[in-house]
């Protein structure tokens, strides 16, 4: 006993020392998604148009056999930032020689508050050699400093981990693909890049033939496989039919035709 009968600090921890080692994570995560646009055109040799479509006109002797080109753009939008997260573990150690009466574990993520889950109620006594692990997880991005403080009866502990944004975990449409309806798989496109993919078609008037004759419509779609934005390009097709000439003879109106006969 002390002076006057009281108890002294050898009392309450006889032979023994209470220490605790407190040491914490910081696990940043967030989703990257990039944007893409799409647009497409047709043109031909020779220019001609019909109601604002680029129009070609195959004739008999092949003189309007011609190309179309066909030009697909693939342009780079950006990229948007989201699903920010911080979580981690908090590990308490007991590596003194006494028991140690833990009555709170408070952390603060950028200057706010979190929420902590340890298992445990508090108080809750950690003993010697013994090891109690907490965990939280927020939402949101944030700077500066995760601070843990772990309060005993006896005292305090603290640790603290930097807040550090890395590369995104989750990637979407960094990379993406290109198919064309017509043509088939163009080919692929990478972030921050944009790209041109370019392709061309001949127009013969013997690859239709009189069987084969008339006016062609031909619709085709390019597509971003991952976003499914497409463009589309119309290319409209005039075949020529065979031509019939007929005879004819001038005469006057009022004269009977048969007297005219000998004009045919």
């Amino acid at each position: 006993p002390g002076p006057g009968g009281g108890l002294v600090i050898s009392d309450y921890c006889p032979g023994g020392v209470e220490e605790l080692t407190v040491s914490k994570t910081a696990e940043t995560s967030y989703t990257r998604e990039h944007f893409w646009d799409i647009d497409k055109s047709v043109d031909t040799e020779n220019g001609h148009e019909l109601d604002g479509f680029p129009k070609i006109w195959l004739y008999i002797d092949g003189s309007g056999d011609e190309t179309a080109t066909w030009t697909i753009d693939v342009s780079y939008e950006g990229y948007e930032d989201r699903d920010f997260n911080v979580s981690g573990l908090i590990t308490i150690e007991n590596t003194g020689s006494l028991a140690a009466v833990i009555t709170s574990v408070a952390d603060v993520l950028g200057g706010a508050p979190i929420t902590v889950d340890c298992g445990v109620g508090f108080p809750h006594n950690l003993a010697v050699g013994a090891t109690l692990t907490c965990t939280y997880s927020e939402d949101g991005y944030v700077e500066g400093l995760n601070e843990v403080t772990v309060t005993t009866e006896r005292d305090q502990y603290f640790a603290n981990a930097a807040i550090v944004w890395g590369a995104p975990t989750t990637v979407i449409n960094e990379t993406v693909n290109v198919t064309d309806s017509m043509f088939g798989y163009l080919g692929s496109v990478t972030a921050p890049n944009n790209a041109q993919f370019v392709y061309t078609n001949d127009f013969a008037w013997e690859d239709y033939g009189a069987d084969g004759c008339g006016s062609f419509t031909y619709n085709n779609t390019a597509t971003i496989v991952e976003t499914g934005q497409d463009a589309s390009a119309t290319l409209k097709v005039n075949v020529q039919c065979y031509i019939y000439e007929s005879a004819w003879a001038e005469g006057d109106p009022n004269v009977p035709f048969c007297d005219y006969f000998a004009n045919w």
